[in-house]
């Protein structure tokens, strides 16, 4: 069984990337736009794509005060 896009996540999915258990910071995360949402067609899912979400991912990230030793 192959995915149709497996660049894209579901917002569950998308949460527990984030190590969330629920889908409602994603859904934060796109109401005050700091991710864009995409359908699928043919269906009313909402995808996350995950380049996006890494790179947020990145961009927030906090060095370890230990990773320089």
């Amino acid at each position: 069984m192959s995915q149709a896009n497996p660049d894209l996540l579901n917002y569950l999915n998308a949460a527990r990337l984030l190590g969330y258990k629920t889908s409602a910071p994603i859904k934060k995360l796109i109401t005050i736009g700091k991710l864009k949402e995409y359908s699928i067609p043919d269906s009313t899912r909402k995808m996350i794509d995950r380049q996006e979400l890494e790179d947020l991912i990145k961009a927030y990230q906090i060095p370890d005060k230990n990773s320089d030793k």
